[in-house]
């Protein structure tokens, strides 16, 4: 949803209105990364972008937007990294594969958007109180592995296991894994993406049947 205080009209954005909105949002994730979901104010984005608060109101309808369109934006840019690696994969274990090391690959360079997520994820509620941009992700995020993981089955590369609670410990394995390394950035993201995937590659594989002894 865009901003009501924009011209009566306007059906596209201009250019610079795009590149000024990129601003806010990139502002938006430098001082939520710094200062934590308490410290999101639009005073503080504002000073951080060195614009008055009033430029923030024209293009976004207030602090709710603002975060919800940043969440938005770090997921288009995680995919963004990530879709040609996964898109050039032909095989459901090679794009599980791709998915968890160019996710992981992106936010090793881009620290600032995974805390940034994180806190919106995790604090952020709407009018009925609920989490609802994590729920969305949440739902998404387990959609897709889960249509990785069918995929696979159907093609004779998984073997027979119930999707949902596969896919369910794959995202809760992800997001954990992405969690502690938030915490402890001296560690390296790129272990923790070569162990999940092993142990994924050896949770959905399919065994090749055992022979049969000749009597």
């Amino acid at each position: 949803m865009r901003s009501k205080n924009r011209p009566v009209g306007q059906k596209t954005s201009s250019f610079i209105e795009e590149a000024r909105r990129r601003q806010i949002i990139e502002a938006a994730i430098e001082v939520i990364a710094r200062s934590g979901y308490p410290g999101a104010s639009l005073a503080k984005v504002a000073a951080h972008a060195k614009i008055s608060k009033s430029i923030i109101s024209y293009h976004f309808s207030g602090k709710d937007e603002l975060l919800e369109e940043t969440v938005h934006q770090i997921y288009e840019d995680i995919w963004a990294s990530i879709g040609p690696r996964f898109r050039a994969e032909r095989t459901a274990a090679g794009q599980l594969r791709a998915f968890i090391e160019a996710e992981f690959a992106y936010l090793e360079k881009n620290r600032a958007r995974l805390l940034t997520v994180g806190h919106i994820l995790m604090n952020h509620r709407d009018r009925r109180g609920r989490l609802a941009l994590h729920e969305e992700s949440e739902r998404q995020t387990l959609q897709m592995l889960g249509g990785i993981l069918l995929q696979g089955q159907k093609a004779g590369e998984f073997r027979d296991f119930a999707v949902l609670p596969m896919a369910t410990t794959l995202v809760h394995s992800i997001n954990g894994a992405l969690g502690h390394w938030a915490a402890n950035p001296e560690l390296s993201l790129t272990d923790y993406a070569r162990e999940l995937v092993t142990i994924f590659d050896l949770a959905t594989r399919k065994q090749p049947a055992p022979r049969t002894r000749r009597g």
